[in-house]
């Protein structure tokens, strides 16, 4: 078995985590002086602009049970102002709790940043990578966590969160799929996670 604790706020027992899927996205247009011949050029930032708005459509198509997440960033949008950009990057996350939705919601992203590209008559690179499988908790592990809680560290079974389903992702859901593991949230932390504000508050 394989036990991961991961620094939170109560004493959260994580029954489900999301699966996600990374895609590294590469548009590329046609360069051209952004003031003196715009026509001339194919406007790659433009293309990530409708590729956005597609998947914000997109979204009230995904079942509220999936917990479907799509995360977007852009990392390189065009070099100078006075030039319609060539090339833009992005990287986006696709999560949800099965490896079905994940698929589906992945599939629908791709089409959307593909139908970016075909409106403006640039062209699209898409690289599918390797995320993280959904997690799937081992009750009997974490029943018998809790127990031991109450038992030597002296917590209510109030203090408990047993069937908690978060939208963050692990590689314990990896590994979940091959031996029973179990993901806990220990006390001791204040702020949110991955901000600035995240910082231990009791050591002990």
């Amino acid at each position: 078995a394989a036990l991961s604790a991961h620094p939170g706020v109560g004493h959260q027992l994580t029954s489900k985590t999301l699966g996600c899927v990374p895609i590294d996205i590469e548009f590329w247009g046609k360069a051209s002086h952004a003031a003196a011949a715009p026509e001339q050029g194919i406007n790659a930032l433009n293309m990530a602009e409708l590729a956005m708005n597609n998947i914000h459509a997109l979204r009230e198509t995904f079942r509220d049970e999936d917990k479907v997440r799509v995360s977007i960033v852009i990392k390189e949008g065009g070099g100078l102002v006075n030039v319609v950009p060539e090339r833009v990057t992005m990287e986006i996350m696709v999560r949800a709790f099965t490896i079905d939705a994940m698929e589906d919601a992945s599939h629908k992203v791709n089409r959307s940043m593909k139908a970016a590209a075909m409106a403006l008559g640039g062209k699209v690179e898409i690289h599918d990578c390797i995320g993280y499988l959904p997690l799937n908790t081992d009750r009997q592990i974490a029943r018998l966590y809790r127990d031991n809680m109450m038992a030597y560290e002296h917590a209510g079974e109030d203090a408990f969160v047993e069937d908690w389903e978060t939208a963050g992702s692990t590689d314990l859901g990896d590994i979940s799929q091959i031996m029973p593991c179990m993901h806990i949230w220990a006390g001791g932390i204040k702020g949110g996670l991955h901000t600035e504000n995240y910082r231990m508050d009791d050591p002990y």
